[in-house]
């Protein structure tokens, strides 16, 4: 016979064979003494969990068991392992390798094994390899007669073992097993993902960790980016950095949230589609006032109106001219130049039946006064909407108020930015905003609070309150609970001078001096510090302090008469 051909067949028996060769025992010990001595870090044929990085070695029974053949079998002296249930195989001798061999002081590479693990004959017995390094060896076994062999690997976890995986082993041409090596670790690499969540999180005052979002199993928050302790459901939080994870086999990684921490209580109503209906009448002599903040120009953007035979009376932005007007003529009195949007105005119209004088204010100073406006037709009034759906505002609004009643520039200009204490005279309509939280399902806060003590409520119609817009939001220009003061002479009149006044006052900017002498005003912060001077002039003199921290100073005003006299000044 050809001897290639004879080399190829006595090869491919030897190699072929592997088809009935089975690993029939394992056992874990540790890696703790001589081939005989080592102890046993568990029963036989059982898995092990380890949670630290120390060497073990793996004792593995591997046996012949083939019937009428004869021949031989080689069995492997190299170790594989798959972290998949045995779909796919790897040696430990890869990069990154989860295990590596380990060097025993007591017991040298490739020392001949004893019988301990398996229950067969010994008769049978073949004696295998103990291997702390890569061998090429093999042990032979004939076939057909029930022989076996034993071989133990010492072994080393590395930093690339993974947290919760489980391992199983085999020797590389073993491919059969009775019962499969199998270890899993605590410690090294995490595998589990991250949490999903937002990077960053804005969330109202007095919300607690309970309130953070974070999709994930057992979600937990932290303080610390490592170590520490997991928060308590009802930990406060604080603007600051938190960190999450979550767990399946392991704890993830775990994932940096900013948080912000803000009041998003609404101060405000944002108009996108949506109006107020009011369900009192319109006064025939009235004052309109309120703080605004336009979108969109594109609409109509009524203000204060009734539309139809319900009602002709409006005051609104046509092409974002501040107008007012009733029964068709609704430029009656207008502005003379085009509001910017996404600013601020407070904005207000007065109406006189006795003398058909209307007159059109624009941040508290009078702008336009016709005094020949025929009384209006109807007494239907909405809020963002001229008709029922028609018409409509687009912005935002706060600090809505209707009177009975004209009020005079003096009185708008001291109350407009401030809250109203409540209940006064003349004040039928009176709406704050401050309704819901920012950002929230509000669907459930659809009415608008009456806090003129008249109980006229408004009913919210075509809001989402569900998005963030067509919503409740923050951000007014007036400051929730920063209430107006009623000045009395003592305030605003100066000692022997009682025509001299100061207004409005509390006021975010502006502060007015009225004087029929001239003299001298110097404003002081509450520590007696200089902030600035300023001459006083007959008439109106406008003490500008736009630019100027909110807070409370004193105005020391002297006339030229020597007199003078300390304010107090609130800067909001």
């Amino acid at each position: 016979m050809n001897k290639t051909l004879l080399f190829t067949l006595l090869l491919a028996n030897f190699f072929f064979a592997n088809a009935n060769t089975r690993i029939s025992a394992y056992r874990w010990r540790n890696n703790n003494g001589s081939e005989t001595t080592a102890t046993w870090k568990a029963p036989l044929n059982t898995a092990i969990q380890i949670n630290n990085f120390d060497a073990l070695r793996i004792r593995i029974a591997a046996e012949e068991y083939s019937t009428g053949t004869s021949g031989t079998v080689g069995i492997s002296s190299k170790i594989e392992f798959s972290e998949n249930n045995g779909n796919s195989w790897q040696s430990i001798l890869i990069s990154n390798s989860p295990f590596v061999f380990e060097i025993n002081p007591d017991l040298p590479h490739e020392t001949a094994t004893t019988q301990q693990i398996s229950t067969a004959s010994p008769g049978m017995f073949v004696p295998g390899l103990f291997l702390s390094a890569d061998s090429s060896s093999m042990i032979t076994l004939a076939t057909g007669q029930n022989k076996f062999t034993e071989q133990e690997f010492s072994l080393k976890p590395t930093a690339f073992i993974k947290i919760g995986t489980t391992y199983t082993f085999r020797i590389a041409n073993v491919p059969n097993a009775l019962n499969i090596p199998t270890l899993t670790s605590t410690v090294g690499i995490c595998t589990t993902p991250a949490a999903t969540v937002a990077s960053t999180q804005k969330l109202n005052i007095n919300t607690k960790v309970s309130d953070l979002a974070a999709t994930g199993t057992d979600i937990k928050w932290y303080a610390d980016a490592v170590g520490g302790t997991p928060l308590a459901v009802t930990t406060p939080l604080s603007t600051g950095l938190y960190y999450v994870s979550q767990t399946l086999s392991c704890e993830s990684l775990r994932t940096e949230v900013q948080v912000n921490v803000v009041d998003l209580n609404g101060t405000s109503l944002e108009f996108q589609g949506g109006y107020v209906e009011l369900p009192n009448n319109m006064p025939a002599t009235y004052t309109k006032e309120a703080w605004i903040k336009i979108n969109d120009f594109s609409p109509v953007n009524n203000i204060i109106s009734g539309g139809g035979v319900e009602g002709e009376h409006a005051i609104y932005l046509p092409g974002g001219v501040l107008s007012s007007g009733h029964n068709g003529q609704w430029d009656a009195v207008e502005d003379s130049e085009t509001l910017n949007a996404d600013t601020w105005y407070h904005v207000a119209v007065t109406y006189d039946l006795a003398t058909s004088t209307m007159i059109l204010y624009k941040n508290g100073v009078a702008i336009s006064e016709n005094n020949n406006v025929p009384a209006f037709i109807g007494n239907v009034v909405r809020i963002g909407a001229f008709d029922q759906g028609g018409n409509l505002f687009s912005g935002v609004m706060d600090e809505v108020r209707i009177w009975n009643k004209v009020l005079t520039q003096t009185e708008i200009q001291n109350n407009m930015n401030c809250e109203l204490s409540g209940a006064q005279p003349g004040l039928i309509n009176y709406y704050k905003f401050n309704h819901g939280v920012e950002g929230a399902d509000n669907s459930a806060v659809a009415t608008l609070t009456d806090s003129s003590g008249n109980g006229n409520d408004g009913i919210l119609t075509d809001f989402d309150l569900s998005a963030n817009t067509s919503n409740w939001i923050t951000g007014s220009i007036i400051q929730t609970g920063n209430t107006c003061t009623t000045l009395g002479l003592d305030d605003h009149n100066l000692d022997g001078i009682s025509s001299l006044k100061v207004y409005p006052n509390p006021s975010s900017s502006a502060f007015f001096i009225n004087s029929d002498t001239n003299g001298t005003a110097v404003l002081f912060d509450i520590l007696g510090k200089t902030i600035q001077t300023q001459k006083v002039n007959v008439g109106t003199t406008t003490l500008n302090l736009g630019n100027t921290p909110n807070g409370i100073y004193l105005l020391k005003i002297t006339n030229e008469n020597n007199q003078s006299k300390t304010v107090k000044l609130i800067k909001n």
